[in-house]
């Protein structure tokens, strides 16, 4: 379910990936806005959908799109460290990203689905730096009492470190369902690295593979040294860009068929 989700917010119109792989699920709308003050080309991207089979609201944040969003993103990680919701710090780049997203649109987007859907669960995925954006949405929408805890369900592949430990601890406390895949060699998880006080939150599922079985460990803890995918040293940046066999970026192209 993650990866037709994700595959979609590559994509201009979700919607034929959405139905061809989930086909209970429906686009409703979407957002797009700068991500940050040093580049107004650097765009961050989200979108919504409701899914009347799982009832649930989906949320789904884009990754990466272009290689200044990458220097963008190392630069931001460089920069000041911001205090989210006084449960943490993150750097200032996911910081803005997520907020600019949410006042954007991505907010009125949930409030409506919230609104006409009261019962249904939230499905929130994201991808690389759109992981650190599901994480920080996760965590607002019980902070600010949107949702209840156990109505969020989380689940990113690639996510970067996205705070410090504190915010990893909250997170691990008041997230029950959350869900970091991390495929094999893959480099993103790793940075920012753990020397500067940050904090992967649980659960990590680690996939030793090529991910072409569902031959799996999960990890209880988020970030320990050396267990999971912090035992490799050997980074592959093929494995970031390509979950369950599939690139993720481009599967859209063929409408996830």
């Amino acid at each position: 379910m993650v990866l037709p989700l994700l595959a979609a917010t590559y994509s201009a119109n979700p919607q034929p990936c959405l139905k061809n792989q989930l086909s209970t699920t429906y686009f409703y709308n979407s957002t797009l806005v700068a991500c940050d003050h040093y580049n107004k080309s650097d765009f961050c991207y989200s979108y919504t959908a409701f899914d009347l089979g799982r009832k649930a609201i989906m949320i789904a944040f884009r990754g990466t799109s272009g290689n200044f969003e990458t220097v963008a993103e190392i630069l931001g990680m460089l920069k000041k460290k911001d205090n989210f919701l006084n449960i943490g710090l993150i750097y200032d780049y996911f910081f803005n990203g997520f907020f600019f997203l949410w006042r954007a649109g991505l907010k009125a987007q949930v409030m409506t689905l919230r609104k006409v859907y009261p019962t249904y669960d939230v499905y929130i995925v994201g991808h690389s730096l759109g992981g650190s954006f599901a994480s920080l949405c996760a965590a607002y929408l019980v902070k600010q009492g949107l949702f209840e805890p156990e109505k969020i369900k989380m689940m990113t592949i690639g996510q970067r470190r996205t705070g410090d430990v504190r915010y990893a601890e909250w997170h691990d406390a008041n997230i029950p369902f959350s869900y970091r895949v991390v495929h094999h060699l893959e480099p993103i998880p790793h940075i920012p690295p753990q020397e500067v006080d940050l904090m992967h939150h649980r659960f990590e599922i680690w996939y030793d593979n090529a991910m072409t079985t569902a031959n799996y460990t999960i990890c209880p803890y988020g970030d320990l040294i050396g267990q999971c995918a912090n035992s490799k040293i050997m980074w592959q940046f093929d494995d970031h860009t390509h979950y369950y066999n599939t690139a993720v970026s481009d599967w859209w192209k063929t409408d996830c068929k």
